[in-house]
């Protein structure tokens, strides 16, 4: 069986230049049996615009086979009004994952929604419960609608930063202090993306619930 990831920069694999940045999808094959094949399609800078646009879902098309399972998680950068090759609204948004719905359906595979997981948004030291605006929100309700697999990493990370507090959440993004990596040698403080710390975390996370579908 395959796993196919469809996704954004959180879930992509990285070249040299962007480490010690990890994506969860990086690490997702450390929690699962290794008798799944799984093929990271996931891309930075992508939303389900411009992945579809590019081809990328086409990719998937013409390899996912019957039982394989196709992860789908966007909206980081759907929520971006300002560039129109990724920006979506939340209409378009649903009817992209439709698409992705009806490529796995095609193939008698089973599509996973995996909302995405928030940004480390803390405003006068509260998490900003709308990090990613209604995205999350517009995905749990489309996949509920349809009865398709539904992983809620937005609401389970939104709750274990919360506990975790402002200060001990920084271990599980980019975050880097000057000289501390030399692809960053000013240092970096990314609330969005994740330190292999963070991103094993994740995985770990949606693996478990993964279990209750494989």
């Amino acid at each position: 069986m395959k796993i196919f990831i469809a996704g954004d920069s959180t879930a992509a694999p990285k070249l040299d230049h962007k480490r010690p940045e990890t994506g969860w999808g990086e690490c997702l094959h450390e929690f699962i049996s290794p008798i799944y094949e799984i093929f990271n399609l996931a891309e930075d800078g992508h939303s389900t615009k411009s992945f579809i646009d590019e081809g990328r879902l086409d990719v998937i098309d013409r390899q996912i086979k019957k039982g394989d399972l196709l992860l789908v998680q966007f909206g980081h950068n759907d929520e971006i009004i300002g560039d129109p090759e990724k920006y979506t609204t939340l209409s378009q948004y649903t009817a992209n994952l439709d698409r992705f719905a009806q490529v796995a359906k095609s193939h008698d595979a089973i599509p996973v929604f995996i909302s995405s997981i928030t940004r480390r948004k803390f405003i006068n030291h509260v998490l900003d419960p709308e990090a990613i605006k209604d995205y999350p929100k517009a995905m749990k309700a489309y996949a509920e609608n349809y009865g398709f697999p539904f992983i809620d990493m937005y609401k389970i990370s939104q709750e274990m930063l919360r506990k975790l507090g402002e200060t001990n959440a920084i271990r599980f993004y980019n975050h880097q202090k000057a000289n501390e990596s030399s692809n960053f040698p000013e240092g970096i403080s990314d609330d969005t993306h994740f330190s292999p710390y963070g991103a094993r975390q994740f995985a770990a996370v949606i693996a478990a619930h993964l279990s209750r579908i494989l």
